[in-house]
């Protein structure tokens, strides 16, 4: 999005879900974390579409709370390129662009391989089982053709590879990055092929951890991503020209 282009406040229908989904959360943390997780989530999931206005004064009367805990949400939204400024100051939900989506995958590819590296030597056995009953609804719901639910489990895979990781400080990069990829507007899952394919790349990585294979599990997450964003290319090719044919190989 353009910084100078017209921005839009909430519909009525975001706004109560915005304050019914703060209503609803158990009053743990502050209240500026609050106001930032519903926020996200609904940025997440499409309720706060790209160029929605998030002002100070109408936040605070949508939350009933004061200006400080919104300014404060609304910083780590622009730290976490949720929410961008326009020429005047104002800030709004950010766009995302295919030049951003590659460059979530590419990054995507460094920490998931990080995080295959790592598990391999520190994945419990309680990890493993749910590494392999998510993997399991994955082949179900790839052969069911329910595209859009594998993309949120396919989200839980990853990041149960991650927590297998006991590394902290690379879950909470990964958490960050899921928050894009939320935000994509289609599945790699939805074109052909790819979704059995996915499910089958997952079950090499996992027999790499279970054999405490460092390097291949690695090498296997990394050609995982890799090969997403290959399909994602393709995605965003086809999605800018609808008209061309189509060949798969």
């Amino acid at each position: 999005m353009s910084p100078g282009r017209p921005t839009e406040p909430p519909s009525e229908d975001a706004t109560a879900s915005l304050r019914k989904s703060f209503l609803g959360l158990a009053e743990s943390g502050s209240t500026a974390a609050r106001v930032h997780r519903v926020l996200t989530v609904a940025i997440e999931n499409g309720d706060l579409t790209s160029g929605t206005r998030l002002a100070e004064e109408s936040l605070a009367g949508v939350f009933a709370v004061s200006r400080t805990p919104i300014r404060e949400a609304l910083v780590r939204l622009e730290v976490e390129a949720l929410a961008e400024r326009d020429r005047h100051g104002s800030l709004f939900v950010s766009g995302i662009t295919v030049d951003q989506i590659i460059e979530v995958y590419v990054v995507r590819e460094a920490l998931d391989g990080a995080a295959a590296r790592l598990a391999a030597g520190h994945a419990d056995l309680l990890d493993l089982q749910q590494l392999h009953h998510i993997n399991d609804n994955l082949v179900d719901a790839a052969r069911d053709g329910r595209y859009d639910e594998m993309a949120e489990m396919n989200i839980e895979f990853h990041a149960v590879l991650a927590r297998a990781s006991k590394n902290l400080i690379l879950q909470s990069f990964i958490t960050q990055i899921h928050s894009f990829v939320r935000r994509f507007q289609t599945t790699t899952f939805s074109y052909p092929e790819r979704a059995i394919t996915a499910v089958t790349e997952h079950e090499a990585i996992l027999a790499a951890l279970e054999n405490r294979d460092g390097g291949s599990a690695e090498s296997l997450a990394r050609d995982h991503m890799r090969r997403a964003l290959d399909v994602r290319i393709l995605i965003e090719a086809d999605r800018s020209h609808p008209k061309r044919t189509r060949q798969t190989t």
